[in-house]
């Protein structure tokens, strides 16, 4: 597994004792200095103000908001660990979690603290990376949960944005014992585009208005964050099927579409019924983040919540034509290049979207336009994806051949409810 964000924690213990009458037992803490050495592996951003999207495959990151949580170990036997507030300084004084100081560029970081344990407990520390788009989060509330049970959820309709999370083993505190422990973070969300050239403008005479990729059901809207987990943990937010939702833009010059959150002029014309996109004056401040895409295409991309793979339905991702009320004129059910771990479907149209996982219809390399491969609208043929290795997995997507949907499907050009019954957990 790519490992993207790395945290070293070296621990020299240092002990206190704290005298009790004798009635009482003795309570052995120590208070040791903390020493968080955390490297992320360099990245830009595309977004200035809510995170990036996924527009390539780079290997990036924007974190902004790092976190380290404890869980302490209960005594009952269990092998249960629960939420606890961590002690920042040797008189014991508590808060949520350790905050590391972190601004988007920080290549490296030295954060030091010097808590107060009691020798004998054991503890799993969990770290949690955001980046600006935490806003679409509900705020991580552990009070009460276990590890297993520790969670991230979005707020109602608002998108997925990037998250990664690592933990420790199990740590048990012992007098004049000093730590090195090595704390790895994986991206735990998946992210999926979409590059279209050659798109209709009409489909058997109705107006083609968007172009949608969707889910076979409803997007998860929340994430454990210990994997794998499939347990639902709370009722998630309000959500929709629609991972990537691209309007397209009437007849018009000196118009604006907006690219990796940046706003681009274009100028659309129709010529035999394919739109035509004409793109200028694209943004100056292109270094490493190279947004440019190729004249006569749309492009979008997202981060999705991992779903598990459907257990009836023919297809988890269906790319659909779409007319101005956002119903279907004609839809392409969408194959995985290989089976992933878990998928049973040899046909390649049922898999899992998965966690740390890219998800390309279409190819858009970050160097540029000269090598990008566009998925083509306008043919009924089958389309290759290449992407980056440095996600844990990328998968060559393809297209079966294009069907009509009939007047009465009554799954496409609308959301699907979910139940707790169709619960779609973590693979």
């Amino acid at each position: 597994m790519n490992r993207i964000i790395t945290i070293q924690l070296f621990v020299i213990a240092v002990m206190l004792m704290s005298a009790c009458n004798k009635e009482q037992d003795m309570v052995q803490h120590t208070s040791p200095e903390i020493t968080f050495n955390i490297t992320p592996k360099t990245g830009i951003s595309t977004r200035s103000n809510t995170g990036r999207d996924p527009n390539t495959s780079q290997a990036l990151q924007w974190v902004t908001d790092m976190r380290i949580y404890a869980f302490k170990k209960l005594t009952d036997g269990s092998n249960t660990y629960t939420y606890t507030q961590v002690t920042i300084d040797a008189a014991g004084t508590k808060q949520d979690y350790y905050s590391v100081p972190w601004s988007k560029g920080t290549k490296s970081k030295t954060y030091k603290i010097t808590p107060r344990l009691e020798v004998g407990d054991t503890y799993v520390f969990l770290a949690v990376g955001l980046d600006d788009g935490k806003t679409n989060f509900k705020d991580l509330n552990f009070t009460g949960k276990t590890l297993e049970e520790a969670a991230l959820c979005l707020k109602d309709n608002l998108d997925c944005r990037e998250v990664f999370v690592g933990k420790t083993d199990a740590m048990e505190i012992k007098a004049n014992m000093g730590f090195n422990i090595s704390l790895e973070l994986n991206r735990i969300v998946a992210g999926v585009l979409g590059y279209f050239k050659n798109i209709p403008a009409t489909y058997n005479g109705k107006e083609v208005k968007s172009i949608k990729v969707r889910l076979y059901t409803n997007k998860n809207t929340q994430q454990c964050l210990v994997l794998p987990n499939s347990t639902k943990i709370e009722d998630g937010a309000v959500s929709n099927n629609t991972i990537l939702d691209i309007s397209l833009l009437g007849v018009g010059n000196k118009q604006t579409v907006v690219i990796g959150g940046k706003a681009v002029n274009v100028n659309v014309t129709i010529v035999n019924n394919i739109y035509q996109y004409q793109y200028y004056d694209w943004p100056a401040d292109l270094a490493g983040i190279d947004i440019r895409v190729l004249n006569n295409t749309v492009l979008q991309s997202a981060f999705v919540m991992p779903v598990m793979a459907p257990a009836a339905k023919e297809y988890t991702i269906r790319v659909e034509l779409c007319d101005a009320a956002g119903k279907a004129l004609k839809f392409w059910n969408v194959y995985i290049d290989k089976m992933q771990d878990g998928d049973l479907d040899t046909n390649l149209l049922r898999y899992s979207i998965l966690p740390n996982h890219y998800y390309s219809l279409g190819k858009k390399t970050s160097n540029g336009t000269s090598t990008d491969e566009p998925m083509d609208l306008s043919k009924d043929q089958e389309f290759v994806i290449t992407v980056n290795p440095e996600w844990e997995d990328i998968h060559d997507m393809g297209i079966t051949d294009p069907v009509n949907p009939p007047e009465n499907d009554a799954n496409m050009g609308g959301d699907i409810n979910l139940d707790d019954d169709n619960w779609d957990g973590i693979n």
